[in-house]
């Protein structure tokens, strides 16, 4: 089959990898994909290390246009100001369809949609693909006061989508509310076997780890982190650390009121795998917003990693495993990770050995609802349905 990929950017995150790594699947088992990003200035140079396979990646064909001028900033204006970047981008899009034969488009992430639907394509058929974008607009329209004058706005984006996957249940409270009425799947994340492990430097010694790898917002919790490790030191006589993965503004903020030897700053990582290989416990005390299905918790139970997390989101479906739980759930209490229940949590799986073993058998059995192969399948079984005949 011949695919358009098409995504905001390709930073780190969630929804990126994932797309990464299904397009390069499917490049592999000899399909034709492309990814289409829309915003060619904002992209990770460590997403590269997530890629598996040659998969091309377009950028904007306006902005590509634009920057040819970008040493004259007059003439750049001049050409700005003549051209109509949705236009120029229909016309070429179109070219480039119809010379690779694609067969449909697959966007993924609000900003991407928005841009597919304004270039009015009609011929192709589009698939989107949801990631916790417009949970997150639903609940920014909300605390604006400006839901009923966007509603309009996302629900007309949908007349000019065959389909919609979604990757947690709780995207279908943002799909009710906007009043879409495109029919919709539900399919988790696929992750790749695992291969060649490359484990991250360490002292760990005799230490109990507990680690922490996400994008660095705020709300992922890692303040909550730091507090619930501090108490868990306090209370204990062994030795642990805490291992934060990750970078940003907030982070860099809180390494600098650090003074506590054992709380390890590792900043940014292209090698998520690598830090996750020394962890006892991988931990996610995420109110993140947007939340929907953590690509971190599945990292962790690739690894065989018990987890702590959050009841939030898609979290306590992907840590069953059939026989029970594959980590330590704790409760979301006034809009944060409840500290204590995380604290306690993280001292019980130190403190009882049993637990832990039964947690982390449960990792491997709960990591295989996240098959590619199962995932790959699951995406072409709905891009069939409407793709159009390849030539």
């Amino acid at each position: 089959m011949n695919i358009l990929f098409v995504i905001p950017d390709l930073q780190i995150g969630g929804a990126q990898t994932f797309l990464v790594r299904l397009a390069s699947y499917l490049k592999q088992r000899g399909h034709t994909v492309f990814i289409y990003l829309v915003h060619p200035n904002k992209i990770d140079s460590e997403i590269y290390n997530f890629f598996s396979a040659n998969v091309p990646v377009i950028n904007r064909f306006y902005f590509e246009f634009i920057r040819k001028f970008e040493k004259n900033s007059f003439a750049q204006k001049i050409v700005s100001r003549l051209i109509n970047p949705y236009v120029y981008d229909r016309k070429r899009l179109r070219k480039f369809i119809k010379h690779h034969h694609i067969q449909i488009i697959n966007s993924h992430m609000y900003l991407a949609d928005l841009y597919i639907s304004r270039l009015n394509l009609p011929k192709i058929p589009k698939v989107s693909s949801w990631h916790g974008c417009y949970n997150l607009l639903l609940s920014d329209f909300k605390q604006n006061n400006t839901f009923q004058e966007n509603k309009d706005k996302i629900k007309n984006i949908f007349p000019r989508y065959k389909h919609i996957i979604f990757a947690a249940e709780k995207h279908k409270s943002a799909y009710e509310r906007f009043g879409i009425e495109v029919p919709y799947t539900k399919i988790y994340y696929g992750f790749p076997e695992l291969e060649n492990i490359n484990p991250a430097p360490s002292d760990k010694d005799s230490a109990f780890v507990f680690g922490m790898v996400a994008r660095g917002d705020k709300t992922k919790g890692w303040a909550e982190a730091v507090e619930a490790f501090k108490i868990l030191k306090s209370q204990i006589d062994k030795p642990v650390k805490l291992v934060l993965v990750g970078d940003s503004d907030f982070l860099r903020e809180l390494k600098e009121q650090n003074e506590d030897s054992d709380i390890i700053f590792a900043g940014a990582t292209d090698n998520p795998l690598g830090w996750i290989y020394h962890f006892d416990v991988g931990l996610l005390p995420t109110y993140f917003p947007a939340e929907s299905l953590p690509n971190t918790v599945i990292e962790y139970l690739a690894m065989g990693k018990p987890v702590i997390a959050t009841r939030w989101a898609e979290i306590p479906k992907m840590l069953d495993s059939g026989q029970g739980s594959a980590g330590v759930l704790i409760d979301v209490v006034d809009g944060k990770a409840d500290i204590g229940q995380l604290s306690e949590a993280m001292q019980n799986l130190l403190g009882n050995r049993e637990l832990y073993d039964a947690l982390r058998q449960r990792a491997s059995l709960a990591f295989r609802k996240f098959s590619m192969e199962t995932c790959a399948q699951k995406y072409l079984d709905v891009f069939s349905k409407y793709a159009l005949p390849s030539q």
